[in-house]
């Protein structure tokens, strides 16, 4: 689990709406967002969004009207606004925190690809929101060996 800090749930930097059920997760939320925004800028050496702005709904209807994206998606990002699916259904699909993690990563990264085409777009997103090499255990041993 991501590390979270009280005074994360008091962000200015990152608005998270989250429906009545789920506001037990507001903790791991944000800190999962604040850790991976603010890995992606570092690795990226980009400047992150000022705001982040994430709205989890209530259900995959809601979440559908609010974004016209199918029941399968489990997130839309435009600008630094991400909508993302409940996160029960995230969790049971085994992608809560993937899927975070590549919304957040496209919401850094792609301001800064103006001219690059989707494909790099969604490229960069993905090679970003995999967690830092140097934080793996597998890189540190052959960094070691």
């Amino acid at each position: 689990a991501p590390p979270v800090a009280p005074a994360s749930l008091l962000a200015t930097d990152i608005r998270l709406t989250l429906p009545p059920l789920e506001e037990h997760d507001r903790a791991l939320v944000m800190g999962l967002v604040r850790q991976t925004r603010d890995d992606v800028a570092a690795r990226a050496l980009v400047p992150a969004p000022a705001v982040l702005t994430v709205s989890v709904h209530p259900s995959m209807e809601a979440f559908g009207h609010a974004t016209g994206q199918p029941w399968w998606v489990a997130a839309a990002t435009v600008g630094a606004a991400i909508d993302l699916a409940p996160i029960a259904h995230l969790r049971l699909r085994g992608v809560l925190e993937s899927t975070l993690r590549y919304e957040v990563a496209r919401a850094v990264v792609t301001p800064h690809l103006t001219s690059a085409p989707a494909w790099g777009k969604v490229g960069a997103a993905m090679m970003y929101a995999s967690p830092s090499p140097a934080a793996s255990p597998i890189s540190r041993c052959r960094r070691n060996c």
